[in-house]
């Protein structure tokens, strides 16, 4: 949301808390609806208030998978992704990380922040330090600011495979050269987003 980036509540925009008391309302009016209907149909006989149960549980699941299906294709930015599958490392690589119990990105990028423990997971994963470096800086990458793994891969085929790489972008020019490559679909919001990523990131001229 634009000037709410930064003014959140664990994920939520404070903007976003202002659609409870609306909400709230709509379960009172459903509650209402429910009630009143089943006042109606109280007095009819056991097939028809079957029928129509079967009905409106039928119409509430579709309607439900609808609505978050519109959802996540609209509001989701990324999924979590566990190590094995991130598909901004080498197959065989995440493969080697998560058994070696490196399962998370999250786990991942603590083990692997401290230079001096570098050369133990180079002989638990069979990985040189040189490897697990780039894979610690492309992971920090994913997990910033929600980026996700396919805008890092995106990312990637602008040359940024870090969030020092990104820190040498400006918003608008990052958005552009986004659209420009088109490997996803065009989104009306890439300079919002972009401008969210560049967030906290040390300004490099």
């Amino acid at each position: 949301m634009p000037g709410f980036e930064s003014l959140k509540v664990f994920e939520m925009p404070l903007a976003g808390f202002l659609g409870f008391p609306p909400f709230a309302l709509e379960c009172v009016a459903v509650v209402a609806f429910l009630d009143t209907l089943g006042s109606r149909l109280k007095h009819r006989s056991r097939r028809v208030r079957r029928g129509v149960l079967a009905a409106a549980t039928g119409l509430a699941v579709a309607g439900t998978l609808v609505v978050f299906a519109a959802a996540d294709d609209t509001t989701v930015d990324s999924h979590y992704v566990p190590v094995e599958h991130l598909r901004v490392l080498p197959a065989a690589d995440r493969r080697a990380l998560a058994e070696a119990g490196l399962e998370s990105p999250e786990r991942l990028v603590r083990a692997l922040s401290a230079e001096a423990t570098l050369a133990e997971w180079s002989a638990r994963t069979g990985l040189s330090v040189t490897a697990l470096r780039r894979h610690r800086g492309r992971v920090r990458l994913v997990l910033h600011r929600g980026l996700g793994d396919d805008w890092a891969r995106e990312l990637e085929s602008l040359g940024i495979e870090t969030r020092e790489d990104l820190a040498g972008w400006r918003p608008d020019t990052l958005a552009g050269a986004l659209r420009a490559s088109a490997a996803q679909a065009p989104h009306p919001f890439l300079e919002r987003r972009a401008r969210v990523w560049l967030e906290r990131l040390p300004v490099r001229e």
